[in-house]
């Protein structure tokens, strides 16, 4: 899906990086955006501690072989788990990214 101008400006505000350096992730509470160099959404996800997410992340190999970028929107470290699914399910339904279902 080619993504309308507002969501490319708001995915180029937001901390990134290339995703063969999952490595270096922040510890972070926050909900993360898979994007292919050329602006499509691959995959949105949550997670209490993005680094260790992406250390064992299931589909990892897949998107980092797919020539990506991890970007990610910070949350409060005490967020509760619903305000985490109903930011996950936003950006789901924003992005229609390939590899997720939509709720």
């Amino acid at each position: 899906m080619t993504l309308a101008p507002q969501h490319l400006t708001l995915l180029a505000r937001l901390p990134c990086l290339p995703a063969v350096e999952y490595k270096v992730l922040p510890p972070i509470t926050a909900i993360y955006i898979v994007i292919r160099n050329g602006g499509d959404v691959l995959y949105v996800g949550k997670s209490r501690n993005l680094l260790l997410r992406w250390r064992s992340h299931h589909r990892a190999a897949e998107l980092i072989a797919a020539d990506t970028w991890i970007a990610w929107i910070g949350t409060p470290a005490d967020s509760d788990d619903h305000t985490l699914a109903v930011l996950e399910r936003r950006c789901i339904r924003s992005f229609q990214p390939r590899y997720n279902d939509m709720p």
